[in-house]
């Protein structure tokens, strides 16, 4: 890369610096009006899509995603637009060398911080099994299997169901990997 030349993603970057809310295609065609090479829509799809996940770069702690009737309405939180530049960039990126931190962010514009906490929390409203269940500790990790009442009987019913409707005979294993819990949940449903 020429120095000086910007990535497509720091091009996308500065299209949400802009402060104004945005569409996949606005940002489509301002980074094609920047760029010497057209990109596709699918494309950018795929890059706005990482950089607007807090899981996948800490910049999407400051990502607004919007689902309106026309598609998802994409901005920059007013406070992440106190950041410079290359500020923003850096936050784009998991790992690499003497780049501007979430932690740093956060310490220099304390006021970010409410967005951090509050993409935690949403994604924790999100998870599937939000139902309290019993915890092992930390200290110990267990291979117990963890079974969900509530799911269990969806799935007994869809199994009753499908034997009513002509004998079916159907197993069905689910497995399901909740992300920070270290192990499988299973649902027997027999």
């Amino acid at each position: 890369m020429a120095k000086g030349k910007k990535t497509t993603n720091e091009m996308i970057i500065d299209a949400l610096a802009t402060g104004k809310s945005l569409f996949l295609s606005d940002i489509n065609d301002m980074v094609n009006e920047n760029s010497d090479k057209k990109i596709r829509q699918q494309d950018m799809s795929s890059l706005v899509s990482k950089i607007s996940n807090s899981d996948k770069c800490a910049l999407g702690h400051f990502v607004k995603r919007e689902k309106t009737d026309s598609g998802y309405l994409y901005t920059l939180v007013k406070e992440a637009l106190k950041l410079e530049p290359k500020q923003l960039y850096d936050l784009s990126h998991k790992a690499s060398k003497n780049r501007f931190t979430l932690d740093e962010a956060v310490k220099k514009y304390p006021s970010l911080k409410k967005h951090v906490n509050e993409s935690k929390s949403k994604a924790a409203s999100k998870s599937p099994t939000k139902q309290k269940t019993k915890k092992a500790p930390a200290s110990e990790p267990t291979s117990q299997p963890t079974s969900n009442p509530e799911v269990h009987n969806v799935l007994a019913g869809y199994v009753k169901e499908l034997i009513g409707q002509g004998g079916l005979k159907v197993n069905i294993n689910l497995n399901v990997r909740v992300k920070g819990v270290g192990k499988y949940l299973y649902f027997p449903t027999s």
